[in-house]
């Protein structure tokens, strides 16, 4: 496989609602990573649905149809890649189950207008991280039970998270739910949602500005305080010193939310 890849644009994008676009098809690949809401496509035909959490892929001149519900516009990066040799067997959609896709396109569409070598050069790293994520996420599926309970956590978040509340989302007893679960994923539900909330919040805490008690909110926590104590107690740091972080070295940073086990 020739992995010559040329990054184009990268953007991020909010649909207005109700947005139609007919049958259409792009000259090069595109990647949509969607972050929120609910993002519609029809291709040959068959209609498909993504949501937070999914990498929509477009290989060039695939036709297509796009339609946005009115009630829930979806918000992306868009972007646009030259991808030589690119393999015929890619799938129309994959769930970014790491997260690791969308930290890397946030990464590239806040450095994108800046031109100097160096970061040139680093833009272009992060375009074959993207494209190698999305080639082990292919060559690596996760099973579905897990994939459609990590698609509810991630949609979830903000609420409170039971395990009842999950075994209850597959229609599946307790118990069985949660032996079940472990034997597919290797670890429990719960931790599974603690894990989930945690890593979303070190990703808005190195990637945004949101204030402390607005992560707090959007992860699961009543007050800054509980989150604060619950974030030192898992990571080993309170917010405002995995936030310090950004301020000694973006990419440092953004590097361990994509790559912890080298952190």
């Amino acid at each position: 496989m020739n992995l010559m890849l040329n990054l184009q644009i990268c953007w991020f994008w909010k649909s207005p609602p109700a947005r139609i676009v007919e049958t259409h098809k792009h000259p090069c690949c595109e990647i949509l990573v969607i972050t929120r809401g609910t993002y519609e496509y029809e291709v040959r035909r068959k209609k498909h649905v993504a949501r937070a959490g999914d990498v929509v892929i477009y290989p060039p001149n695939l036709v297509h149809k796009e339609q946005n519900p009115p009630d829930d516009p979806p918000e992306m990066y868009i972007l646009k890649i030259e991808w030589d040799d690119i393999p015929h067997n890619l799938p129309l959609q994959v769930f970014d189950r790491n997260g690791r896709l969308r930290v890397i396109a946030e990464w590239l569409n806040r450095h994108w207008n800046n031109r100097a070598g160096f970061w040139e050069k680093t833009r272009q790293g992060y375009m074959y991280g993207i494209v190698a994520e999305l080639l082990r996420l292919i060559e690596n599926p996760e099973n579905q039970l897990v994939t459609d309970i990590r698609r509810y956590i991630y949609e979830h978040m903000h609420e409170p998270i039971s395990l009842n509340t999950l075994a209850k989302h597959l229609n599946m007893s307790r118990t069985r739910f949660s032996s079940l679960y472990r034997k597919i994923s290797g670890v429990t539900p719960m931790s599974d949602v603690r894990q989930i909330r945690f890593e979303e919040a070190e990703r808005l805490l190195l990637c945004s500005d949101m204030p402390l008690k607005n992560v707090a909110a959007k992860v699961g926590f009543s007050t800054p305080f509980s989150f604060s104590n619950a974030m030192r107690k898992y990571k080993g740091m309170y917010p405002s010193q995995i936030r310090a972080n950004r301020g000694l070295s973006s990419s440092t940073a953004e590097m361990k939310s994509i790559h912890p086990d080298k952190a």
